[in-house]
């Protein structure tokens, strides 16, 4: 049986799928399950978010080099509708011109990361006509990007996540008033990818941190919390409200793929993270897209 250390800014909570893991003298022991004094919400969270990998060629020394990035997004509903958000960089092989994406060559959804091996690819996310994409994306320094699974492609992709247990969280519980919440308390239910025994070791997890700076006219704002790689586009929840105030985008030292993809197994003691103020005028920009004419 794995076991993990754990470093922790104050507690973190680690899951095998749905299942939770008990934290023992700094060393998770998956073997030990509990549910009871887990709040209700907490499990609500957990059961939003999704593990995804983001596959995509490059050259170095005209040699193709295929990366795989990982990362977390989570899932919300609108008027009985689904979508899935994340970090745009998760999804995107180059962060380029707002006009001028280019596309990862797979993203990967695995409802159960150590069981599925493939898992099932996102398809037909990219068009040439940006109004008729099921995806929409924020500026590169916004860095969201929304999913609809309203594309009759994808629409097995959403079955096959609610058929395990997945379930979206109203937009209700998006704030969009960062203001409100300086130092506070917030959770980060993510998926992290960490060096084990047999190599990368995919963990889902809540961990506790702390809101740290707010600056009114910047889109991001500062948390002092544990992360790893994976937890790109993980939502960050007020303690307060329980409301969504953010979508992690990096590491504070972090800014490229390219960085990211030099230090797999890092591990850092805050992060920037997106205003999730950012999130709603996406998705009604994505949900005009639906009416387009050809989107289906």
């Amino acid at each position: 049986m794995k076991y993990f250390k754990l470093i922790a800014l104050c507690s973190i909570f680690f899951f095998a799928n749905n299942a939770s893991a008990q934290v023992v003298g700094g060393v998770v022991d998956s073997t030990k399950k509990f549910t009871k004094g887990i709040d209700s919400t907490l499990v609500a969270w957990m059961n939003s978010i999704v593990y995804l990998e983001s596959v995509y060629q490059r050259s170095e020394r005209q040699m193709p080099v295929r990366d795989t990035l990982t990362g977390t997004g989570f899932l919300i509903e609108d008027d009985h509708k689904i979508y899935m958000v994340t970090a745009k960089h998760v999804i995107i092989a180059a962060l380029n011109d707002e006009n001028a994406q280019s596309a990862n060559d797979s993203v990967f959804i695995k409802a159960k990361p150590r069981e599925d091996k493939r898992g099932l690819n996102l398809t037909h996310l990219f068009n040439a006509d940006p109004n008729k994409m099921p995806v929409v994306f924020s500026s590169d320094e916004d860095d969201i990007a929304i999913i609809s699974f309203q594309k009759k492609e994808n629409e097995g992709i959403l079955s096959y996540l609610l058929n395990n247990g997945y379930k979206p969280i109203p937009i209700e519980q998006i704030d969009t008033v960062i203001e409100n919440h300086k130092s506070d308390w917030i959770i980060m239910p993510s998926y992290s990818a960490i060096k084990g025994n047999g190599g990368r070791e995919i963990v889902k997890a809540i961990s506790l941190g702390q809101v740290k700076s707010v600056n009114k006219k910047l889109p991001v704002f500062t948390i002092d919390n544990i992360v790893h790689q994976g937890n790109n586009g993980a939502p960050i929840i007020s303690k307060l409200d329980n409301k969504i105030i953010g979508v992690f985008h990096n590491e504070t030292n972090i800014s490229t793929n390219a960085d990211i993809l030099k230090q797999p197994f890092y591990s850092a003691k805050s992060a920037t993270i997106v205003k999730s103020s950012y999130i709603l005028p996406l998705l009604r920009k994505l949900q005009q897209n639906e009416n387009t004419l050809g989107f289906n």
